[in-house]
């Protein structure tokens, strides 16, 4: 099977992403590898895979300059190899990248999951009262009162386990 890219030589490197819903394959031999940044000869990390393979320079690039985190030095390429920051820092400089892994391994870059059965009787976490706070807007906005209501009253509850959690 020929490259994909050359159209020349014998493609060794193939590979396969699936996006919505629909598999793109990619044969490459190993010169055009090279010249998109593929580093056959070290392995493939997690970060590689789900960051959509290799790096280019326009990418780690911010500001004229390669993107570094200022507080450990960690570049862009290290964490894009390694798939793990530095420093708590790191999170800041690296942002975009981190988000864009986290939605590529969970699918969501908020946690949405089931709360411990030990947890829902006690006070809500503050992501459920910032939900039941937007909630309660809109429902003002689209003039759902009774609804509203609802929703203050649940926050008002709410708000209340946390003042006796806190004080006790």
């Amino acid at each position: 099977m020929l490259c994909d890219r050359c159209h020349k030589n014998q493609a060794t490197v193939h590979l396969h992403q699936v996006e919505g819903g629909k598999v793109k394959k990619l044969h490459l031999c190993e010169g055009c590898c090279g010249e998109l940044g593929l580093d056959l000869e070290s392995p493939v990390s997690v970060a590689d895979v789900m960051l959509g393979m290799g790096i280019s320079t326009t990418q780690e690039r911010k500001g004229g300059r390669r993107l570094k985190c200022e507080w450990c030095g960690l570049t862009a390429s290290a964490f894009k190899k390694t798939g793990r920051v530095g420093c708590p820092r790191c999170y800041q400089t690296f942002e975009k990248e981190v988000l864009q892994l986290v939605r590529a391994l969970h699918r969501h870059d908020r946690h949405v999951g089931k709360v411990p059965r030990r947890g829902r009787s006690g006070p809500p976490c503050r992501a459920s009262l910032r939900d039941l706070r937007e909630a309660l807007r809109k429902a003002v906005a689209e003039e759902r009162y009774e609804e509203a209501a609802r929703l203050r009253d649940l926050i008002n509850e709410h708000e209340k386990g946390q003042a006796s959690t806190t004080t006790a």
